[in-house]
Order: C-alpha cells, then sequence, then structure tokens
C-alpha cells in the first residue's frame, strides 16, 4: 500500500499563495502606471510667485532653514545666497565664477549642505555669496547648477515650475507646442554655459539669452541701431534701474515691436529696454546685437527648457493672436 505523500497539501497551498502574490504585482504595477493618454508626472512641482519686479520667485530651505526666497533664473549660472541669508562664514580663499546678476564675477564660495525645493533635496552644493546691494527683497538665487539637472516646465497659468527627468520629457504635454533650437554657450569667467536662442525683431536676428531672473526684455545699443523702429525715451514712471541686469540707474530706451519672434514662436505687440548693461559687456555682446527676454514676455504663457536636447518650447498663440497679462514691473520713480 502506498503511503500518503504528506507534503502534497503544504505544495499546493504554497503554489496558490505564489499565484496571488503575482496578481497583486501586477494589480500594483497597473495602478502605478500612467493612463494610457494621461500627462506625464514630473518629478516635483515647485510653486512659485511673483516679486514686486515680476521676476517667479520660489519658496526654498537650506539647511533646514526657510522658508526663503529664491529667485528662479536661467541666466545665472550657480545657485547664490544674498549675504543676509547666510549661515555661517563664507569661504573667502575660495571664490566661484558665476555669472548673474551684475554680470561675471568671481565670488565668494559657501557649501550648502541640503537645499530643499518641495518634496526635492540638493546638496550638497557650492553656491555663492551675493552683496545685498542688489537682494532687493530676495534671500537667494536658484540657478543653472540646479536647474539644468531636469527639464523644466514653467506653467505660467498656474505659477508652477513642473521638474521632469530630462530622460523622459513630458511629450504628451506638450503636443501641438511649437519649438526652437537652443545653442549653449560659455562666456568671460564662468565655466558653466548659459542658454541663446535666435530672436528676430522687423527681420533683424540677433542673439537671445534666455533670462526668467530678468523683469523685463534688454537688449543693447547695437540692436537699437540695427531695429527700424525709432526709440524713446522712457517714461517719468518707467524703471531706470533694470532688475537682473543693472545696479543703479541707468539711461534707458524703450523700443516697441509688432512682433519678437524665435523661430516659429511670436510674441506680439510688446516692448523691450535699451541699456548699456555690464552683461552685454561680460558676455562679449558689447558691439554686436544682443538681447536677454525676460519675464515680462516669457510669462506671457507657458514655455518649457529641455537643457540636454537644447530645445526651447512654447505653445502656440490662441485664435486672435492675444497672450495673457505679462507679469507688471511695477513703474518706479
Amino acid at each position: 500500500m502506498q503511503r500518503p505523500d504528506v507534503n502534497a497539501p503544504l505544495a499546493a497551498i504554497l503554489r496558490a499563495l505564489a499565484v496571488v502574490l503575482s496578481c497583486l504585482s501586477l494589480a500594483a504595477c497597473a495602478s502605478t502606471a500612467p493612463a494610457p493618454g494621461a500627462p506625464e508626472a514630473p518629478a516635483f512641482v515647485l510653486p512659485f510667485h511673483l516679486d514686486e519686479n515680476g521676476r517667479p520667485v520660489a519658496e526654498v530651505t537650506v539647511d533646514g532653514r526657510g522658508p526663503l526666497d529664491f529667485i528662479l533664473d536661467t541666466a545665472s549660472t550657480t545657485t547664490a545666497l544674498f549675504e543676509h541669508a547666510v549661515h555661517g562664514t563664507p569661504d573667502n580663499t575660495k571664490r566661484v565664477s558665476v555669472l548673474g546678476v551684475g554680470g561675471v564675477a568671481r565670488r565668494p564660495a559657501i557649501r550648502i549642505r541640503s537645499l530643499r525645493l518641495s518634496s526635492y533635496e540638493a546638496g550638497p552644493i557650492d553656491a555663492v555669496v551675493l552683496d545685498d546691494t542688489i537682494a532687493d527683497h530676495g534671500d537667494g538665487v536658484i540657478g543653472l547648477d540646479v536647474l539644468t539637472r531636469f527639464f523644466v516646465l514653467f506653467d505660467c497659468d498656474r505659477n508652477e515650475v513642473l521638474f521632469f527627468d530630462p530622460q523622459t520629457p513630458p511629450r504628451a504635454r506638450l503636443g501641438g507646442w511649437l519649438h526652437t533650437p537652443m545653442r549653449a554657450e560659455t562666456f568671460g569667467l564662468s565655466s558653466r554655459p548659459v542658454f541663446l536662442i535666435e530672436g528676430r525683431v522687423a527681420g533683424a536676428p540677433f542673439s537671445m539669452l534666455i533670462d526668467t531672473g530678468l523683469e523685463v526684455t534688454l537688449g543693447n545699443e547695437a540692436l537699437m541701431r540695427r531695429l527700424p523702429t525709432v526709440p524713446r525715451p522712457p517714461s517719468r514712471r518707467a524703471k531706470t534701474e533694470i532688475k537682473g541686469a543693472t545696479v543703479g540707474e541707468t539711461q534707458s530706451y524703450i523700443v516697441f515691436f509688432a512682433t519678437l519672434s524665435t523661430g516659429r514662436i511670436k510674441w506680439p505687440n510688446g516692448s523691450l529696454y535699451i541699456a548699456p548693461a555690464q552683461l552685454f559687456v561680460d558676455l562679449g555682446y558689447a558691439d554686436d546685437p544682443f538681447a536677454a527676454i525676460g519675464f515680462d514676455l516669457l510669462g506671457k504663457r507657458p514655455f518649457a527648457i529641455d537643457f540636454a536636447n537644447l530645445i526651447f518650447y512654447a505653445p502656440p498663440l490662441p485664435a486672435g493672436g492675444a497672450m495673457g497679462a505679462a507679469p507688471s514691473a511695477a513703474a518706479g520713480g
């Protein structure tokens, strides 16, 4: 007589358990996968508000201190703290080359152990210390050393920046958007590049720096000479100190245009300032037509920057060509 297999019931139970676990695993994968056609989820979302000059500012924490107001600046090569926000002693023996407000300079370094933007934490970071004379109520700057780690999408309708893994840009979200190539250029003392696109006004081409830390779009005098439009001095209430480009007052002019374009991306019925900013000298564009497109135009509608593949994106203009209201650069005087 054959002896019964006492292990058979246990084996059956284990097989059944394996099937159940497999089904649970598949269900979990299905629940976390994006639905077909759904917008891709960003790595994190960072809300921003506009400062009194119309620049995007986000709340961050530095080494557990905060919230601190940091300008989101696509033309600042290095993250920076203003003097009043520094906790600890900067290393004056170690200076870092930075392109940002006021041009190119070598500034004292300071080590940030932890920089938290929403749910994302970066660190350690070798930041620089900037003079309080250019702080203008802010505490610091988020520069390209952080921003270029991601594909960034500025949702200017919701006042949010969406950060995506650069290897998986949000193709679905960009459906129907226009795009134009960027180029990365390194200038002066700074070893990290900044990003330019080709601008065009009234048929005149010129290089244009993407500068979210600049309150108004700013061109040099060589560009003014190239344009057929006759410039006029700012009114008494217009700004003569341009936040993000000049320190102190400077002589400036306003040029009005019907359309400023880069590729097929257009900004209609706007204006740009003309001023002899040190930024143009340091970039090597004092004698060639050049501009920096600021948040007065960039902030009129959403846009995205693919740093890894050097592509700038923006949606087409709505029917009729009207755009949202630009962030206001409040009049001074």
